[in-house]
């Protein structure tokens, strides 16, 4: 029987497909057997190795963070704070990696607020090849905004969507964030990390801003704060409402070169660090800014949910945009937002797939079946 050139091709494919699939398959089956026989060594010695687990697992996480260690060393960061009468300056370092950064972070007690500005620059060296000889210049890149706690409005939800709106909601009265106390700032060892605190407050103590700045990765409350963020705890305490009935709004002002986007994921929570966040986001060189905050505020002891406006421009500068932070009333209010710059968190190696070589082979096999196909083809059209 004469068997056409074509078909011979086909049958070589096809057996070059079944032998590497029979490989993988044995590959695989062999580490099951692998698997199922370190199983039943585990079993004969189950309190040995319960026992290696443990300090395996305190090796990885020893400051119980539910971060690894040595990526929490990868992305360590050193912290340098000055403290003056009406501004806070800090800074921090990445410890390691190629290229150099830094990010800046100002606090100012302004007459009608509290601002805080954030600045991240990068360093970095780039190769240029001219007529076959490379030269090495170093570039920078840079992002700049602002968030500004202005006043609190307390007002009468006529429309009754839990968020304050000046053409339709009755305006009680406006509270100028204003007056503040000296600057208090301390630091503590929280999981073997120094934790930096700052206290600005009203001198009548009804408007407070706790802020917290870590070297590396700290928990605190439910939420892990990452070295390339700030946390801003908002407390409004003993609020002089004048009506039983109404609500507060925080009026905040953002400023930044670019506009802002609001977020519905935030990169903590892709990454695992928090829960049920919301937030906005302004693009500038490369680099994505955020505020963020938490979709709940603690009122009286009790969680409750915290409404927050749609975006839109300042009242005084139509170049800048505000929103406002909706909460009902209460004598202790307090929320978390955070500041920072997304994707500053050094990488560590992707770990092992189930099933990853046996994917590998069968992309390679069906690549070399389309390159081979494609080859027969070209050769017939040639001809």
């Amino acid at each position: 029987m004469k068997i056409s050139r074509k078909k011979l091709f086909g049958f070589l494919l096809f057996g070059m497909l079944i032998l590497s699939f029979g490989f993988s398959f044995a590959n695989a089956s062999s580490e099951f057997d692998e698997e199922l026989s370190l199983m039943e060594e585990e079993d004969d010695d189950n309190e040995e190795i319960e026992d290696d687990d443990e300090e395996e697992t305190e090796d990885e996480d020893e400051d119980d963070d539910d971060v690894n260690d040595d990526f929490e060393e990868e992305n360590k960061r050193e912290v340098e704070i000055e403290v003056s009468d009406n501004e806070v300056q800090i800074e921090t370092v990445k410890k390691n990696g190629e290229n150099k950064d830094k990010m800046k972070i100002k606090i100012e007690l302004e007459d009608e607020g509290i601002s805080i500005k954030l600045t991240y620059e990068s360093e970095y060296e780039v190769t240029v090849t001219e007529n076959e000889t490379e030269e090495e210049f170093e570039a920078e890149s840079e992002i700049q905004f602002k968030i500004k706690f202005r006043k609190i409005i307390e007002y009468i939800d006529s429309n009754g969507n839990e968020q304050y709106d000046k053409s339709t909601d009755i305006e009680i009265q406006e509270y100028i964030i204003s007056n503040f106390q000296p600057i208090g700032y301390s630091t503590s060892t929280v999981e073997n990390a120094t934790l930096h605190y700052l206290n600005v407050s009203t001198t009548d103590g009804v408007f407070t801003t706790h802020i917290y700045v870590t070297e590396e990765f700290t928990r605190i409350g439910n939420t892990i704060v990452t070295p390339a963020e700030t946390k801003i705890d908002i407390e409004i305490k003993d609020f002089p409402f004048l009506n039983i009935s109404s609500r507060l709004a925080l009026y905040t002002k953002l400023e930044s070169e670019t506009e802002y986007e609001e977020e519905s994921e935030t990169e903590d929570e892709k990454n695992g660090y928090a829960v049920e966040e919301h937030g906005v986001g302004t693009m500038a060189n490369g680099f994505n800014g955020f505020f963020t905050w938490a979709d709940e505020a603690l009122i009286d002891g009790v969680v409750k949910n915290v409404t927050v406006s749609s975006l839109e421009k300042d009242d005084d500068d139509e170049e800048n945009e505000k929103f406002y932070f909706n909460y009902p009333q209460g004598s202790i209010i307090f929320h978390d937002p955070k500041i920072g710059v997304e994707g500053l968190l050094l990488s560590v190696a992707t770990p092992a797939i189930p099933g990853f070589n046996l994917l590998i082979v069968g992309v390679v096999g069906i690549t070399a079946v389309a390159l081979i196909m494609g080859l027969m083809k070209r050769k017939r059209s040639i001809k």
